[in-house]
């Protein structure tokens, strides 16, 4: 029943943090921190544990100790050791754990958030730009009939739709990478993002149908305003859909986003066993990664095997056949991704959701309905 509780609470917070721009950054930061843990009790799991025994196995490095349970929102993770230590404290370090204990998990969700966001806006601002600047362009060239000047929209819409769909080949992967490492260096290591890519493509396509299915969810959601709002007669009827449609927005939107953090994570560790299972090492491991694989003891490489010329050369052309053809899917699927949200622009359009849409940047519902 406690466990129960927990998980309406956490879920009503989330949600509710989704309702401003600024509270949502602390859903990226929870999310984030939620993501590592799923993570390595994806590893732990794979080293033959126990699910009962991770919180312990977490417990035993400093470096994981926070992974041992979910995320809090406000409240540190620790409040209760950090309480009765305060209690044997003298006043100014009483009063500092005090702080920690009641504050401890806002800060580390808006430091991880802050981190979190500013490389993927790093990464996704240029095809948000040249998306919104195809779009300005193309009302530009309707209105003023600059016939001339028509091919400029059309280019520069795919050239925003081509960036964004190579990004988001990787985006996925690479914060789930520095969720796990906290580091920037992980989230732009392009080419060990590269090769974990190719180890679970399947993995890839489902990750990307399942954005795909999300982005559909939240396309539905920003147009039914408009059908609704045709069918309500009374003003009174009309104002409450105003005040508690954002409110449906928050709950959509809160669990979709934190699912395709969850998913990625799946996806990512899985690839990252797959990588260390190849050479042994797990070469372009980050520090963080690597110390807790070894912990698990999986970072001991399988015995290679030697084939001959033809079988070789067999096994190659397989997998390069496999690698066009799963990559030419998942560019399908983001390619359908993106036109959900020229649909969505279509039908209600908002300058602001050529810049964040909420299942990849900010999950903010300001970004589907305000």
């Amino acid at each position: 029943m406690k466990t129960f509780l927990t998980f309406i609470w956490r879920f009503l917070v989330g949600a509710l943090f989704t309702l401003t721009p600024i509270s949502a950054i602390l859903v990226v930061g929870w999310t984030q921190r939620a993501t590592a843990r799923s993570v390595a009790r994806n590893w732990h799991a794979r080293a033959g544990y126990a699910k009962s025994d991770f919180p312990a196995f977490a417990q035993q490095e400093p470096e994981t100790a926070g992974l041992a349970n979910w995320p809090r929102w406000i409240m540190a993770d620790n409040a209760s050791a950090l309480f009765a230590e305060a209690r044997k404290s003298g006043l100014w370090r009483g009063a500092a754990l005090m702080l920690r204990a009641l504050f401890g998990s806002l800060l580390l969700n808006t430091k991880a958030g802050l981190s979190a966001l500013l490389p993927i806006a790093i990464v996704a601002l240029p095809a948000s730009l040249l998306l919104l600047l195809s779009w300005w362009g193309g009302w530009e060239n309707s209105f003023n009939k600059g016939y001339e000047q028509a091919w400029v929209g059309p280019v520069v819409a795919f050239a925003g739709i081509f960036y964004f769909i190579l990004a988001m080949t990787l985006l996925p992967l690479a914060e789930v990478r520095q969720a796990v490492n906290g580091s920037w260096r992980a989230f732009f290591d392009v080419s060990f993002l590269r090769r974990a890519a190719r180890e679970v493509r399947v993995g890839l396509i489902g990750l990307a149908v399942l954005f795909v299915t999300a982005g559909f969810i939240v396309a539905m959601l920003k147009i039914a305003p408009m059908a609704i709002g045709n069918s309500v007669v009374m003003p009174a009827d009309l104002e409450r859909l105003r005040a508690g449609y954002p409110l449906l927005v928050a709950a959509v939107l809160f669990p979709l986003y934190v699912a395709m953090r969850l998913a990625a994570g799946r996806v990512y560790a899985r690839a990252a066993l797959r990588l260390v299972a190849k050479d042994g090492g797990g070469n372009g491991l980050a520090d963080r990664e690597r110390s807790l694989l070894a912990r698990l003891s999986l970072q001991a490489g399988g015995a290679k095997t030697k084939r001959g010329v033809i079988a070789r050369v067999a096994a190659g052309s397989g997998a390069a056949m496999a690698g066009a053809t799963s990559t030419a899917i998942v560019l399908a699927l983001w390619a359908g991704f993106v036109g959900e949200i020229y649909l969505s622009q279509f039908l209600a359009h908002d300058w602001l959701s050529w810049i964040n849409h909420p299942l990849v940047q900010l999950p903010w519902t300001g970004g589907i309905f305000r």
